[in-house]
């Protein structure tokens, strides 16, 4: 397969031009050789050059550029190479309609993508790169071992929607099957995620106490005192984990007798589990935003591998965390917006 790509210019803000290479009779890789346990050859690889034109000029050898990065076996390096390569190309991928050019970024791409070397990071910049490289209709599925891929993206958690939309388009062109892929809830999450955080802001009643964040009711449950409690439910989540950090260290806290408006409730009772389900509910009945949140992360699986998973050592386990919010989920057919 010979590639003609002379003077192809794409025009944008800051015009982008693709020269090939001297050779002329450099040969895309098969799909048989991808499938390979052996690394492509690049030196079979169509090269070209990319010309920025703008403040700063500057002329780099793309297949260069993914030579270094593929052949790397520090993970620093192949992340650090990798970013610059989903920060620089995008862009000429996204615009780029030469079937043969498309092919031959796929092919490499599927040779990296399931390298065991590799870091999370890593893969997302994989990612970001093969998806702009995908044009409507693209019959990737000869270039993507759809397999590989889903196995490899089901390893990690994943803190934003935008990558996972990525990972689904390209299993879109693949027709293959979606892996089991997370979303991680941590409060440094994009948008939908962040919001599910109990470090979120949020602003309802519940049982007459004014909560700003789900973390201040949490952590109010270690203090005896009603007016003290207002207090903690009245902190954003960095503030309230920090007074909750506090009280540990003054009583020598045990996270089994938790207290709500003067009652003692025993950490591993029925009652407890019924007040950690109202508070939750009381916010999605009073909280759009966090209404709006679950609804946007409806297709997808939720974690939080930060969170503790023995009962008797927090105020709320992974799995209780998680129940919630999907159990929240499920009844957002049943909400009149």
């Amino acid at each position: 397969m010979h590639i003609d790509f002379n003077n192809y210019t794409i025009n944008n803000k800051s015009p982008l031009r693709f020269q090939k290479h001297q050779s002329e009779n450099r040969q895309v890789s098969t799909a048989s050789e991808q499938y390979s346990a052996k690394p492509i050859n690049l030196n079979n690889m169509p090269v070209y050059y990319v010309n920025f034109k703008g403040k700063e000029s500057k002329k780099t050898l793309l297949s260069n550029e993914l030579e270094k990065a593929f052949s790397t076996k520090d993970n620093d390096l192949k992340s650090k190479y990798f970013k610059k390569l989903a920060q620089n190309y995008s862009l000429v991928l996204r615009n780029c309609t030469d079937e043969d050019y498309i092919k031959t970024v796929q092919t490499l791409l599927n040779n990296i993508a399931f390298d065991k070397y590799q870091d999370k990071e890593t893969f997302e910049n994989q990612i970001s790169l093969l998806s702009a490289a995908i044009q409507p209709d693209s019959d990737i599925a000869k270039y993507v071992n759809s397999e590989l891929f889903c196995k490899r993206a089901g390893n990690f958690l994943y803190d934003d929607a935008s990558t996972v939309n990525k990972i689904n388009r390209i299993l879109k062109y693949t027709k293959a099957p979606l892996p089991a892929i997370k979303l991680e809830i941590t409060s440094h999450s994009e948008y939908p995620v962040n919001v599910l955080s109990n470090f979120a802001d949020t602003d309802f009643v519940f049982d007459g106490v004014e909560i700003k964040s789900i973390e201040g009711f949490l952590q109010s449950l270690k203090e005896k005192d009603p007016q003290q409690q207002r207090k903690i439910c009245a902190l954003d989540g960095l503030r309230a984990k920090g007074m909750g950090k506090k009280l540990n260290k003054q009583r020598n806290y045990d996270f089994k007798n938790l207290y709500w408006q003067g009652k003692k409730i025993d950490r591993l009772s029925k009652d407890y589990q019924d007040l950690l389900k109202a508070v939750y509910n009381a916010r999605f009945k009073n909280d759009s935003n966090f209404r709006f949140a679950l609804y946007y992360t409806k297709n997808y699986d939720l974690g939080h591998s930060l969170g503790c998973k023995d009962e008797k050592r927090t105020l709320l386990t992974e799995n209780e965390f998680i129940n919630i919010l999907k159990n929240l989920r499920n009844d957002l057919h049943d909400f009149n917006y």
